[in-house]
């Protein structure tokens, strides 16, 4: 019995060391730029929500790193330029956008919780057949996120010395899709759209570390921007937290 007890006791101190060690260290979230916020239910939404374009994109902008900062907090001290915006901090947001560069990187076949298997990941997008009529295409990301990687490495690592960073969580891009595959849903108002969180995390060098994608469904009559934020974004970012703790250990 006494056995257990100790072996219980310095299992319980050596989680606790790692939760300290953890939290002596420093997560900066940054999230999309916005050119890179691509929303296929804007129109019903800004309409719904009485807001302008400019407006939406600065709401999605400082909530989704409002609610990875929430969903971190309990794991790592986290910092948003987005939320903690001053000229200083401000001038390094729009740096660390300039010193990114996309792609598409395969989804970790290993890291399936981030995606929901259910999902189709896909948006829709228009083209001219043959014929010349206008057709709707399906626009799948095909088992592929959107990645990033950091092009000027010294620059960036001067704004985590600054910012005493240990690691930079940067959202790539924010996606709305729709999904007009079937129409009868479509008639019915009652098809599904997919918020899509792209995402990658860096050290404090520049060097990736992991990138996913987190996906949340939910119903096309859904436009309220506030509640769809409210609703689905502490979703998201619980998957992204998920996905991303073994590699802040």
């Amino acid at each position: 019995m006494k056995l257990k007890l100790l072996i219980l006791f310095l299992g319980l101190s050596i989680f606790s060391q790692a939760q300290d060690s953890l939290f002596q260290k420093n997560l900066v979230i940054v999230s999309f730029n916005p050119d890179m916020l691509n929303n296929e239910a804007a129109k019903p939404m800004l309409q719904q929500s009485g807001m302008t374009y400019d407006e939406m994109v600065t709401y999605l902008n400082k909530e989704m790193t409002y609610y990875l900062g929430v969903a971190f907090q309990k794991n790592i001290q986290t910092f948003s330029l987005n939320t903690s915006l001053t000229t200083n901090t401000s001038e390094d947001l729009y740096t660390i956008w300039t010193l990114q560069n996309y792609f598409l990187s395969p989804i970790p076949k290993d890291q399936k919780r981030n995606v929901d298997p259910t999902s189709k990941l896909i948006g829709q997008k228009k083209k001219k057949s043959s014929g010349g009529e206008v057709v709707a295409e399906i626009n799948s990301l095909k088992g592929n996120f959107l990645d990033s990687k950091i092009v000027d490495k010294r620059t960036f690592t001067g704004i985590t010395r600054k910012l005493h960073a240990n690691y930079v969580l940067i959202i790539n891009e924010l996606d709305i899709k729709e999904d007009y595959s079937s129409p009868y849903a479509v008639g019915r108002n009652d098809y599904t759209r997919q918020l899509q969180i792209h995402f990658t995390l860096f050290n404090n060098k520049g060097n990736t570390i992991a990138g996913n994608v987190a996906t949340v469904d939910f119903s096309a009559k859904e436009n309220d921007i506030k509640k769809v934020v409210s609703s689905y974004f502490p979703i998201a970012a619980n998957k992204i937290k998920l996905f991303l703790l073994p590699f802040l250990q």
